[in-house]
């Protein structure tokens, strides 16, 4: 787990946004694991780093356990996706 703090403005979501390949960096590299994040598959990220905004922008109608479990649906198979999501 790892936390980041900063003042307003000193670019904390913009290193979120570079780690997870949403903005490119306007100079230098973002490593994962010691890989170049540049060149690593969503796919791949995602094994890394978990990631679920504060806003998704829509009437979310998901529990609080089912929104945070989005972050490791990465590990999950469909039929437990489904199952999570009481699609089963």
């Amino acid at each position: 787990i790892l936390m980041l703090m900063g003042l307003n403005g000193s670019g904390k979501s913009t290193l979120i946004n570079c780690v997870m390949g949403f903005l490119k960096p306007q100079f230098g590299d973002v490593y994962l694991n010691g890989q170049n994040a540049a060149f690593m598959s969503r796919n791949d990220r995602a094994h890394i780093v978990s990631y679920v905004p504060q806003d998704t922008g829509t009437n979310c109608t998901l529990n609080v356990l089912e929104y945070l479990s989005l972050g490791r649906i990465v590990y999950k198979k469909i039929y437990e996706i489904a199952k999570l999501f009481s699609l089963l």
